[in-house]
């Protein structure tokens, strides 16, 4: 696989779409986020998450574990972040012109009525969002910003051709309704310095998936779960491990940090 680059912002989006709207977040912790911006490489001791083999990823990826905890017809929005548009050049005949590509693919697989009501609840909840805000920055003299798009059939569906899983296919194979998002750096980045505007769009996801989404059942999570939390203790070895490799390879890079400057 091509090495998978830090998408940046995404981390504080997703956990600012979750306080905005009374949800929850997950993401990598911070010592991990610290390996990824100091080595700018994979940690080879971590599986991607949105890469899972079929055969293990019930019992493997921690972050499986956590979504077979919500119930099921909770509503799943995985946060990604794409590149810029530029108008027909090579990356919108790569991945296609839009700053918001709305995948409903994992979803398409299980229920293809709810797959594209929802696909269309959100692209149309998310452009009146988007244009009430090129308003407001407009009314503050703002007129240089882009007309963000959305795009309701993009190429980054949330199902992948190989056939490994990612975390959209994961939370539906789960019983959830989950939905990618992917985020332009342009428009992450405007909505990173608009508090007002990363709350309204977090609130045009959810009012979009309350009105297509089926209601959460009695609180029953997926069958599985025991089976899941079989694993716990194994990981937590395989997490110590991880804590040991980072802090070692952290030790050695102020080692020869403290060489640099004694020199």
């Amino acid at each position: 696989f091509e090495t998978h680059h830090p998408e940046g912002w995404t981390t504080f989006l997703a956990c600012a779409f979750a306080k905005a709207t009374g949800g929850v977040a997950m993401t990598w912790c911070e010592s991990e986020r610290t390996r990824s911006r100091l080595f700018r490489a994979p940690n080879p001791a971590l599986t991607d998450p949105n890469a899972c083999l079929p055969e293990s990823w019930r019992r493997k990826s921690p972050w499986t574990r956590l979504l077979a905890r919500r119930p099921v017809g909770s509503a799943h929005v995985d946060v990604h972040g794409r590149r810029d548009p530029d108008g027909g050049g090579p990356v919108s005949a790569e991945i296609g012109d839009g700053d918001c590509d709305v995948g409903v693919g994992a979803l398409e697989a299980v229920n293809v009525e709810l797959a594209d009501s929802l696909g269309r609840a959100l692209k149309d909840g998310l452009d009146r969002c988007l244009a009430r805000w090129r308003r407001r920055r407009e009314a503050r003299g703002e007129f240089d910003s882009p007309a963000y798009a959305v795009n309701a059939r993009p190429v980054l569906t949330g199902r992948r051709p190989d056939g490994r899983l990612t975390l959209s296919h994961q939370g539906c194979s789960l019983g959830l309704v989950s939905v990618q998002l992917e985020l332009s750096m342009r428009l992450r980045r405007a909505l990173v310095g608009d508090a007002q505007a990363t709350a309204d769009f977090a609130n045009a996801i959810v009012d979009a998936l309350a009105s297509l989404a089926p209601p959460p059942g009695r609180g029953e999570t997926y069958a599985g779960i025991a089976a899941l939390d079989e694993h716990v203790a194994k990981n937590a070895r395989h997490d110590a491990k991880v804590a040991r490799v980072l802090n070692a390879q952290l030790e050695r890079i102020d080692l020869e940090r403290e060489v640099e400057r004694v020199r």
